[in-house]
């Protein structure tokens, strides 16, 4: 079944409009990644299992979007050029303690720093992404129905 999700986003606008068939349940998750590659293979694997995907190359714009639209879910990679992903999480973790949070990354490079522990998963940035579904369907059914 193919779905239909419209999403109206202006940034001059106080508001943020995602559009969501009433009859579906889809989570929504935000994607955070400066490689174009990755955030390209990330998203359809995860819109082939139902998701919607909002991509974000930047922590800042990532955190504003967090700030405008009910993420079910939140994906990040360790490297960002404007901020690491380590110190993007524990803002997020701050923000809202109860989103889950993915963290993608080489595990050797994050899991000997303590601040990685905002991170509800660390998945491998390798191509294989069944670890990655994986962790978001495990993590959302985890999370139960939102409040």
């Amino acid at each position: 079944m193919k779905v239909a999700l419209e999403v109206s986003c202006d940034p001059q606008a106080e508001d943020i409009a995602i559009a969501v068939a009433d009859d579906l349940a889809l989570a929504a998750l935000l994607l955070v990644t400066s490689d174009p590659q990755q955030a390209l293979a990330s998203k359809l694997g995860l819109e082939s299992q139902g998701y919607y995907v909002v991509c974000a190359r930047l922590a800042g714009e990532a955190l504003q979007l967090l700030q405008r639209i009910p993420f079910d879910l939140v994906i990040v990679d360790a490297i960002l050029p404007d901020m690491h992903g380590l110190d993007l999480i524990g803002k997020i973790a701050e923000w809202d303690a109860h989103l889950p949070i993915i963290l993608n990354s080489d595990k050797h490079d994050v899991t000997s720093n303590f601040r990685y522990w905002a991170a509800d998963a660390v998945v491998d940035q390798s191509g294989d992404r069944r670890p990655l579904l994986h962790d978001v369907k495990s993590l959302l059914q985890n999370r139960g129905p939102a409040c």
